[in-house]
């Protein structure tokens, strides 16, 4: 049944799932939404936050079998975006206890969207019918090649279990852990963590998974890029002043920068050898 005309979905608290115009919100301006849409994920209010950040209004992302298009409530000003496939460079998802995020990078425009991650079996459930969508397989999809470095430890182990599409082969794979150290100020000593790193290249895909958030070791959150092979021009060990980095370069002068230790050098030679894009 259409909601009724009196509805007001800034007051809405909880993400949810469409698949047709008669399940969204009737107070969303979409008279010139394309028809055929194959579902829609509907996003909440954010609230202003942490440090006074400006609130997010409530947005409907619709999937197509090409594109992506995003509509935010009418009172923001915020017009529609669309998105095609074709344009869209990497998907990333993070999330760090109630904060979560999307972050679409296209060559057309980049958009973040956010909400607070007791919506996420909703987030998931529409990304999972994005990814079949976005990612194709391979004509000739390889075995695995590698799996370097450590086995992972459980927080990486349950990001990689939700994280596999049907069917996907996982063509090399490196983990790089994260590691404590102390540094000495004086008669003082201060612990620090240095955030961990999974890296795979499947048959579809280059999965850049890490607890590193804005370049510091995040303890409850997770962070995963994607980017479809189409995007990915290579990817190269090169040395830097402190150690080694494991560089993926994407089009359009995008680039993942992976730091590392020296010690892991050959690991990550191996991996960017085993990990050659066909």
């Amino acid at each position: 049944m259409r909601s009724i005309k009196t509805v007001d979905s800034r007051q809405y608290r909880f993400a949810f799932l469409a698949g047709s115009n008669a399940e969204l919100p009737a107070d969303f301006d979409l008279s010139a939404l394309k028809r055929g849409f194959r579902y829609a994920l509907f996003l909440p209010k954010e609230e202003a936050g942490w440090a006074g950040r400006t609130p997010s209004p409530p947005r409907i992302l619709f999937l197509y079998e090409d594109a992506l298009e995003i509509y935010a409530h009418p009172a923001s000003g915020e017009q529609p975006v669309t998105i095609p496939f074709a344009e869209l460079q990497f998907i990333e998802r993070g999330h760090i206890l109630l904060q979560g995020w999307l972050r679409f990078h296209a060559a057309c425009c980049e958009r973040k969207l956010s909400y607070n991650t007791r919506n996420s079996q909703a987030v998931r459930r529409f990304l999972r019918v994005l990814y079949s969508a976005f990612f194709n397989p391979s004509l000739q999809a390889g075995s695995v090649k590698g799996s370097l470095g450590p086995p992972l430890n459980l927080k990486f182990q349950n990001a990689c279990a939700e994280e596999w599409l049907p069917g996907e082969v996982v063509q090399a794979q490196l983990f790089r852990p994260s590691k404590r150290k102390f540094r000495t100020f004086g008669p003082l000593r201060r612990e620090e963590w240095r955030p961990a790193d999974f890296v795979a290249v499947t048959d579809r895909r280059v999965v850049w998974i890490t607890d590193r958030y804005r370049d510091r070791f995040e303890p409850y959150g997770i962070i995963t890029c994607f980017a479809p092979l189409r995007s990915v021009l290579g990817l190269f060990c090169e040395p830097v002043q402190d150690g080694i980095r494991l560089s993926i370069k994407l089009i359009g002068g995008l680039t993942w920068s992976i730091p590392a230790p020296i010690e892991m050098e050959t690991e990550i030679r191996a991996f960017a050898e085993a990990a050659l894009l066909r």
